[in-house]
């Protein structure tokens, strides 16, 4: 619904399907933990095709030593489902994905290296348009915690190694 009342309004909007975890197979739910087939179910619903103009998903890995292939095998196990359901012509956006130094802080260069990887190599994926980083700030120092410490600036304002690939990237 949503979908028909954004293209009625204009109809160059897009619409931008909510990203899926992982690959979209295998779909995270609070509580529940992990759903199969959660891609291949939605596929079955009439109309959800049709409910959006880009796919989006948060291939996430968080280990740096195997993370490119990570990320490529989940993003390929998506671009499967999407061309089993003729569906492979849409632009894939992936809207979220991190590399965190763990709070580890002989990781930060570790992070910055991997982030260029990251971007440089995926960007030229065929199959994926654009590429959004999670996340800007550290928001956390808790050893371990990949979410926390995904940030290129720290808590206290000041720039990690990967603030200054991050920003490169675009030159």
């Amino acid at each position: 619904a949503a979908h028909d009342e954004l293209k009625t309004v204009d109809p160059n909007n897009k619409v931008i399907l909510g990203g899926l975890s992982k690959d979209g197979v295998f779909l995270y739910s609070f509580g529940d933990g992990l759903k199969e087939n959660g891609l291949e179910k939605a596929y079955l619903i009439d109309g959800f095709k049709d409910s959006f103009d880009i796919f989006s998903i948060h291939p996430y890995c968080s280990r740096f030593e195997t993370l490119l292939e990570e990320v490529l095998d989940l993003c390929n196990t998506a671009f499967r489902t999407m061309d089993k359901y003729n569906d492979g012509k849409k632009p894939v956006w992936i809207t979220e994905q991190m590399l965190s130094s763990r709070g580890d802080p002989n990781l930060l260069d570790d992070q910055a290296e991997g982030l260029e990887k990251f971007f440089t190599k995926l960007i030229k994926h065929p199959r994926i348009d654009k590429i959004f980083f999670y996340n800007l700030y550290v928001y956390g120092q808790t050893p371990g915690s990949s979410s926390e410490n995904s940030g290129i600036i720290n808590n206290d304002f000041t720039t990690r190694p990967a603030y200054e690939t991050y920003k490169n990237l675009a030159k």
